[in-house]
């Protein structure tokens, strides 16, 4: 009896060392499972702060381009003046990944016919205004971009006809801050569907804007822009030798949820790597980042 006692003992020893080594064990890969959701979620949040931060080296060069066009003047720009300023600026060390700027011009309905006259002999003699889709009042119409050449199939675009293009305007005009579309597809990269975004600030008739959204309302007298394609703002972007893959989705409330971006390795990642989402907004745009 003392001798199957002692069995016992000597199996319930074991047995209760074993569980304490399970314990453990699962308890150290608990810890570093949690260590690594940590540096993860670390990772993440400077990855987030980064993409902000290529975004908003545009917004200093359309505080640029609204400087130079409130010091002529709306009505006294041309497009030798708008020229001259892009040309003063470095785009591609500047704001890599941009694909221009430009101004786009408010045109009420009963002044189109002089607004294209005007527009033919200022350096445009082909000038038309083009729309994806008929609508009722103002047109809001590309008359300057630079780079021209590659820029070109952008000229006489009128923005009021698509609803992002729209939406954008409609809000920095509202809050006199630079606003970004949802995912378009730009007319100069008619390839790339829905690769591209739009960031916008709107221009007044005084360098000073009305004071409330009420007054602003209407009152642009035109926008700067800056038309991107993600993929380009992101050449480039530090993947840290393929530590994560990224993609970004447009998920703003009352729009479709539309990916705007994936870096290659996304859609295949490691099988026993971590995945998360984060939602964070940019210039009135929520973004999903995955």
């Amino acid at each position: 009896m003392i001798e199957n006692n002692s069995k016992l003992a000597s199996i319930a020893a074991v047995a209760l060392s074993a569980a304490i080594a399970i314990a453990t064990g699962l308890g150290i890969e608990s810890h570093n499972r949690a260590q690594r959701e940590a540096e993860f979620d670390i990772l993440a949040q400077r990855v987030i702060q980064r993409v902000g931060e290529r975004i908003k080296l545009y917004e200093y060069g359309l505080r640029g381009a609204r400087g130079a066009v409130i010091a002529v003047g709306p009505a006294d720009l041309t497009r030798v003046r708008f020229q001259r300023y892009i040309a003063s600026r470095n785009l591609a060390d500047e704001f890599p990944g941009a694909n221009g700027f430009g101004f786009i011009r408010r045109v009420a309905p009963e002044a189109i016919d002089t607004f294209v006259r005007t527009a033919r002999s200022d350096g445009h003699p082909d000038f038309t205004i083009r729309q994806l889709t008929s609508h009722a009042g103002d047109l809001a119409v590309i008359q300057y971009i630079e780079p021209e050449v590659s820029n070109a199939s952008a000229f006489g675009l009128d923005i009021f006809s698509e609803p992002n293009r729209a939406e954008a305007a409609a809000a920095c005009e509202l809050k006199d801050a630079p606003v970004l579309s949802g995912p378009i597809t730009l007319v100069q990269k008619p390839g790339l569907k829905e690769g591209g975004i739009l960031l916008m600030l709107p221009v007044f008739a005084e360098p000073v804007a009305p004071s409330t959204p009420d007054a602003r309302r209407g009152a642009a007298v035109g926008w700067v822009y800056a038309p991107l394609i993600l993929r380009e703002v992101m050449s480039g972007f530090d993947f840290f030798d393929g530590a994560f893959s990224l993609a970004i989705d447009d998920v703003t409330p009352g729009f479709s949820a539309t990916r705007a971006y994936s870096s290659e390795a996304f859609d295949n990642p490691p099988s026993a790597g971590l995945g998360k989402q984060y939602i964070s907004t940019l210039y009135e745009r929520q973004w999903r980042y995955e």
